[in-house]
């Protein structure tokens, strides 16, 4: 997820916070620390709920709690990403 955002450059990522093997919180924080990356706007999707009480929210613009409608998702996203022609 770092390389491919360090590369494509997304306005927008969506990182699933909560996953069998790895968590997404040490690539949003790789993603935040880099200069060419820290701009981007990571949200986190997750169904640890004490992830809205942890320094961990300092990478996250939003904070989507699982299970979500792909309306919400989709909404989240169109919010923070940016227009580029």
């Amino acid at each position: 997820a770092v390389i491919v955002a360090y590369y494509a450059r997304p306005s927008v990522v969506l990182m699933d916070v909560t996953m069998p093997v790895h968590d997404g919180l040490e690539p949003a924080r790789l993603i935040k620390a880099s200069p060419v990356t820290r701009d981007m706007k990571v949200i986190a999707y997750t169904a640890t709920p004490d992830v809205f009480e942890t320094p961990w929210t300092r990478w996250f613009v939003d904070v989507i709690p699982k299970p979500a409608s792909a309306d919400a998702i989709v909404s989240s996203v169109q919010r923070y990403a940016e227009v580029r022609n």
